[in-house]
């Protein structure tokens, strides 16, 4: 029988309690269970809770599971004559606790007549063609949800169940706000206050999360959320905070560097025409070389382009990386590099150029600066019934991560190569016991490349 997760094994902890654990218990178990085995298992466990983002740490360092604590509740909205027009309602901030808690349901995995989360272009397209316009993610819903509700009118989304299998949405009308809507808004309040004064913020992160303060707000009152007439954003706003998006901050906050830092992103959308590019992408100092061949939409941000050439060459995502194209930078936001970096998020692989022949550089790790010489080969038309990016072809094994960039590689190769050599083991113990240099897995890769 396979072992849970440590996120899993606390998920069934805390629905088994009804309510938050402290950290520290959660600690005891994953320990008892045989989940970690590290020296300090705090510290491992911390990680792994964190990673799953439908668990939320509260000030008290107790832990709630949100689907959960959720289950039945209604986050109440008023619609704007744009979302009467869409069929979708936005999600900031009103809805952002329904994304949380159902972020595996989008609108890729649910059924036509089902509410899903999906992406959705309000605004009006970018004068640069190469710039991609900024979406917001929306809950939509069948055709004619929406009918007989008009703009202005306050609507909720109740959320039945807690479980993938068992979660359903559904809409309700809500009144005008009602004299208990006061207690709702000194709730919000001080579990806003208590977050801002107590947790520790990211120096380079504006505001914190809707659903942390959802999480403080719950883990007082259970059934805070059962049936409130008043939306969300309205209750932080008379509780003296803004909002911007999904986060929340006092008022007077700059978010200028916040909407730099966190634009909307999105591919193709289905009818979009755009060519294929054929791009031939090579490991620079090595030889022989590792290559890889693959066709992907113009259409297509760097950002996924990147997610694209990480799947193929055989690297895990674990580092920074940049592109380089006509002399400027392109990578993820850093407030560190300010102006220096420009949003790959933001811009389509059309950037790379329109003709065949294009060259630019993509480099990945920083420490270990594994550079990567990539060629626009060929534009083509795309063919019917196939599925982009595809992997055309490819030769010899990517290296391993943290091996120290091409030299260290040649080091790790001459270790493994040797039958004899003390260290081999140990170094083969990193590649999962066994490495060839000429061998490309074209399998493995097709694979990753799915979840692109």
């Amino acid at each position: 029988m396979t072992k849970p997760t440590i996120a899993a094994a606390a998920i069934h902890l805390i629905a088994e309690r009804g309510g938050p654990v402290p950290e520290t218990e959660l600690v005891d178990v994953a320990v008892q269970l045989g989940l970690t085995r590290a020296r300090n298992p705090s510290a491992s466990v911390g990680a792994a809770l964190r990673s799953e983002l439908s668990l939320v740490r509260l000030v008290d360092r107790r832990w709630l599971h949100l689907p959960t604590a959720l289950a039945g509740g209604v986050f109440v909205h008023r619609l704007t004559p744009e979302e009467q027009v869409a069929g979708a309602l936005r999600l900031d901030p009103d809805l952002t606790p329904i994304w949380s808690s159902l972020r595996w349901r989008t609108d890729r995995d649910v059924q036509p007549d089902e509410p899903a989360i999906a992406i959705h272009r309000f605004a009006s397209a970018s004068s640069d063609p190469d710039e991609i316009p900024p979406r917001t993610r929306v809950l939509r819903g069948p055709e004619d949800w929406l009918r007989g509700r008009r703009a202005g009118d306050r609507v909720g989304a109740r959320l039945v169940g807690a479980g993938p299998g068992d979660a359903r949405l559904v809409l309700e009308d809500f009144l005008e706000p009602a004299d208990e809507d006061a207690s709702f808004i000194g709730l919000v309040g001080i579990a806003a206050h208590r977050r801002f004064s107590i947790h520790a913020r990211d120096p380079y992160e504006l505001g914190i999360r809707v659903d942390e303060i959802v999480a403080e707000v719950l883990a007082r009152d259970p059934a805070a959320f059962y049936r409130p007439r008043l939306p969300l954003g309205d209750a932080l706003a008379a509780a003296g905070f803004e909002t911007h998006g999904y986060r929340v901050a006092p008022p007077g906050t700059d978010w200028t560097g916040h909407d730099e830092l966190w634009w909307e992103p999105f591919d193709t959308e289905p009818g979009d025409s755009y060519p294929i590019y054929e791009l031939r992408i090579k490991l620079l100092e090595l030889s022989p070389p590792i290559w890889r061949r693959v066709q992907v939409s113009a259409g297509i941000s760097l950002e996924r382009l990147h997610a694209v050439i990480q799947a193929t060459m055989g690297w895990r995502r674990e580092h920074l990386y940049e592109f380089t194209i006509g002399g400027v930078a392109y990578g993820p936001p850093d407030r560190e590099f300010g102006s220096q970096i420009v949003d790959a998020r933001r811009f389509r692989a059309t950037r790379i150029g329109r003709a065949s022949g294009a060259t630019f550089e993509y480099n990945y790790d920083f420490g270990d600066g594994w550079r990567h010489e990539i060629v626009l080969e060929r534009i083509l038309e795309p063919e019917p019934g196939v599925r982009y990016p595809r992997l055309v072809g490819g030769e010899r094994a990517c290296p391993p991560e943290n091996c120290g960039g091409p030299t260290g590689y040649l080091d790790f190769l001459a270790i493994v190569l040797d039958p004899r050599h003390p260290e081999r083991r140990w170094m083969l113990d990193l590649v999962d016991g066994r490495f060839d240099p000429e061998v490309f897995d074209l399998d493995q890769a097709e694979h990753e490349l799915a979840w692109v």
